[in-house]
């Protein structure tokens, strides 16, 4: 198949149309393929397809540019025809550092860093030395040969990357002065000049910034944001108050973000911590977006709540805009308030739930004593991982259901231990046991609840009306299912007027939560 030579050359960028990377056809008279070739068929509109793209070579891979030489083909002497042809292949690591260009039928590669042009045609040795020398006696990148083709050292890539080592695994500012840290950055790459202390922490609190305006740009996409807040104390009596905020952005991704976590000194008043959640919205840009907050059912945070609801919708006043808030501005936190009405109840039990938290503490209180009750469950053919025993906690009352829990199953090694261990004197009598396995059955629904409203990956207000209806009607048929006699029946009273009087105040705005969620029918 003879090729006219006379014909203009066609450059194709990537993604045109071809079957591959195209062949140099300088020096040759004739095309010889190695497979045979489909029949050549004239380029008219009619023939034509669009051009199907290409995909993105991988990383470290060498890349050249696509080119299609346009022939002429003749069959009868008048007719041209176009055909695509093939560009030997560049497989040397060494192409990532030229680009590939062809002029007057000779190859030749531009430096991409000094932008040298050195002929290519006889091979890459000579590009190969180039890109050493380019490296050495210029500013350039660093060359590797083919270990890791396209890689360039960066001092300030690598700075950053360890600022980020020192976040993620919160080491000391100072690991950049530990010697075995330097003589391994010295082996690494000698090239780096390792950040001081000071160097390092500047670096932290500038990516930090950074990063926080990236977040508040992404924040003004919500429509409206829900706060959560708590506050506790640290082992060194510093109170600290963390802030949450909740919103949904345009992609209906529900982000949950904590955009405050700072000391909190005394007094933890309602002025002190509207204060603070006024001085963190604006730090957010987001005071005139706050939609709800939800907060534990203290009288400070009463105070606290209706002096920041005054000062959003001031805020949304001056900016023109309609007031955000509600009368359910404040929302309870569900979760904190299962725990009073729970907290109210098991102030009435009788001695079961006490004899049973002195034996778990009891076989907690020595390896010997845990070695003794393992000993008992094997004798009492349970299994030996069930010693692991559920401790109870006085702020948590899951912890005093959870350690009812797992006592129940090994009822058997507790007795068993009672007549082997002469120390262990409070093992529940068998009064107990049976008013134990009342307890966990009437607690089941405060705990389901408990987990199901303190979910922080998906939206709650769509269960917390059905959780507390369950909760209302576990009480209601405890009631009225139990005689007067009966060990819990002391709890029911106190935990349902604990109950009633956070429920019917929110029962109504649980109601809509319900109604917008399209799995119920109204």
């Amino acid at each position: 198949m003879a090729v006219n030579r006379t014909e203009e050359r066609l450059l194709c960028e990537d993604g045109g149309i071809g079957n591959g990377l195209t062949e140099r056809l300088d020096g040759l008279d004739s095309l010889t393929p190695a497979t045979p070739m489909t029949p050549v068929i004239p380029m008219t509109p009619a023939t034509m397809t669009p051009a199907t793209p290409t995909t993105s070579a991988p990383v470290g891979h060498a890349v050249s540019r696509r080119r299609t030489i346009s022939a002429g083909v003749s069959n009868d002497g008048n007719t041209n025809k176009e055909i695509l042809l093939k560009k030997k292949k560049t497989t040397s690591a060494v192409w990532v550092h030229f680009e590939q260009v062809e002029e007057d039928g000779a190859l030749y590669a531009i430096c991409n860093y000094c932008k040298s042009k050195l002929c290519a045609t006889q091979g890459t040795s000579s590009l190969h030395r180039h890109a050493k020398r380019c490296a050495t006696e210029t500013d350039g990148p660093e060359y590797l040969g083919g270990s890791k083709p396209g890689w360039v050292f960066s001092q300030e890539v690598t700075e950053l990357k360890m600022t980020e080592m020192v976040i993620l695994h919160e080491y000391c500012f100072s690991i950049g002065e530990h010697k075995g840290f330097l003589d391994m950055m010295d082996s690494a790459q000698p090239s780096f000049k390792v950040p001081g202390r000071r160097t390092l922490r500047n670096n932290c609190v500038q990516l930090y910034q950074e990063m926080k305006k990236i977040k508040i740009t992404k924040m003004a996409e919500a429509s409206q944001i829900c706060l959560t807040t708590d506050m506790w104390t640290a082992i060194d009596l510093t109170g600290y108050m963390v802030v949450t905020a909740h919103y949904i952005l345009n992609e209906w991704e529900l982000v949950k973000r904590i955009i405050g976590f700072k000391p909190l000194p005394p007094p933890h008043n309602g002025p002190a911590i509207a204060e603070r959640l006024g001085h963190t919205l604006h730090e957010w840009k987001a005071i005139s977006k706050v939609g709800f907050i939800t907060l534990d059912n203290a009288s400070a945070n009463n105070l606290a709540v209706s002096r920041l609801q005054q000062s959003v919708n001031d805020q949304c006043r001056t900016a023109g805009s309609v007031e955000p808030t509600s009368a359910y501005f404040h929302v309870r936190c569900l979760a904190h308030v299962i725990n009073l009405v729970v907290k109210d109840g098991l102030k009435h039990v009788g001695s079961a739930v006490t004899h049973l938290q002195d034996s778990v503490l009891y076989i907690h209180g020595s390896s010997a004593w845990l070695d003794g009750f393992e000993d008992a469950l094997e004798q009492s053919h349970l299994r030996r991982s069930m010693k692991h025993l559920t401790k109870d906690m006085p702020t948590r009352w899951n912890a005093t259901y959870l350690m009812i829990k797992s006592a129940l199953p090994c009822k058997l090694a507790f007795q068993h231990l009672e007549m082997t261990d002469t120390k262990f004197e409070d093992c529940p009598t068998e009064a107990e046991w049976d008013h134990l396995v009342a307890m966990k059955a009437f607690l089941e629904p405060f705990f389901t609840a408990t987990n199901d409203l303190s979910g922080t990956q998906y939206p709650t207000l769509n269960l917390a009306y059905r959780a507390m209806r369950q909760i209302e009607k576990a009480i209601n048929d405890y009631k009225k299912t139990h005689y007067i006699n009966d060990p819990l029946s002391l709890s029911i009273e106190p935990m349902k007027a604990k109950f009633n009087k956070y429920w019917e105040p929110m029962k109504v705005f649980l109601a809509i939560g319900l109604v917008l969620d399209p799995r119920f029918k109204m």
